[in-house]
């Protein structure tokens, strides 16, 4: 059912682009709305990169009304351990940095962290995880655990020949 419905609405999604872009072309509609991810990326000093760190990311998709997982970016231990009680146990701690896409992969992200002790050992092994993969380490992310459900990746590219490209998937191991 929810895969029916998916392709439903993107279908739906695809016609009224589809007509948008041909009013376009015949100047009889305005263009929609472009957010302006190159001011966000200047602002935030990640400007030329393909692909933006998740904390970036969810920062930009927050600005613009997308509900994201909440998060604080922490640059010590202790701060760690504070954002985990503001956000409430359990916690996840991940990798935060600009150039290291799969955090998984080295060791980035501990998950279910349940005491104070538990993200202090976290933050200081996912920012060596970090060092030790050679990144450009901003800190950690603390978020609050979420409990079952699908982790969704969802990605836009510009491909030469088919333009703007929506790839969504399976995020976290996946």
């Amino acid at each position: 059912d929810h895969g029916v419905a998916a392709l439903g609405g993107a279908l739906r999604w695809a016609d009224a682009y589809n007509a948008n872009q041909a009013n376009l072309a015949r100047g009889a509609a305005a263009p929609v709305e472009q957010l302006d991810t190159e001011a966000f990326a200047a602002e935030r000093g990640i400007t030329g990169r393909s692909t933006w760190a998740e904390h970036h990311a969810s920062a930009f998709l927050s600005q613009h009304g997308v509900p994201v997982v909440p998060q604080e970016v922490v640059s010590s231990a202790d701060d760690a351990v504070a954002a985990a009680n503001r956000v409430g146990y359990p916690v996840v701690v991940k990798l935060a940095a600009d150039d290291i896409e799969h955090k998984s992969d080295i060791g980035g992200v501990k998950l279910n962290l349940a005491s104070d002790e538990a993200v202090r050992e976290a933050y200081d092994a996912v920012v060596a995880a970090g060092n030790k993969a050679g990144g450009e380490v901003v800190g950690a992310l603390v978020q609050p655990m979420r409990g079952a459900g699908l982790e969704l990746l969802v990605g836009i590219v510009t491909d030469p020949a088919w333009g703007h490209v929506l790839a969504v998937g399976f995020g976290g191991v996946w």
